[in-house]
């Protein structure tokens, strides 16, 4: 019988498990979150579902207390899993990464909302 949120004979499968992980963490937890403050609107007509975005920079002065080496780790791992979009282009000599919330990432506000409510009530 399979199970409708896990496959418990394969819980290297369960994508809620994969998730939850993944937005517990401390400092992703910290950075999506940074989105989310500033979340105003979905355009569901582009790939990107936020038109706000962050440099490396600002989210480095945001969390003051994290290394550059972890910040690059966790922001790669978020692209990765689809919760940011990073794009890339270059102003003169330099180049200059900016950081978007993708659906998913928009969507994890929800889930998020709903778990600190449980979890205060």
């Amino acid at each position: 019988m399979k199970n409708f949120y896990c496959d418990f004979k394969h819980p290297e499968n369960c994508q809620i498990k994969k998730s939850l992980s993944i937005l517990a963490d401390k400092w992703n937890l910290a950075i999506i979150s940074l989105f989310h403050q500033n979340l105003d609107w979905l355009n569901t007509d582009s790939k990107l579902y936020s038109d706000f975005s962050l440099s490396f920079n600002q989210i480095k002065r945001e969390l003051q207390s994290i290394s550059s080496k972890v910040l690059t780790e966790r922001l790669n791992q978020l692209v990765l899993e689809n919760y940011l979009h990073k794009e890339t282009f270059s102003e003169g000599r330099r180049k200059r990464t900016l950081y978007y919330l993708t659906k998913k990432g928009v969507l994890s506000k929800e889930v998020l909302i709903l778990i600190n409510e449980r979890i205060n009530n």
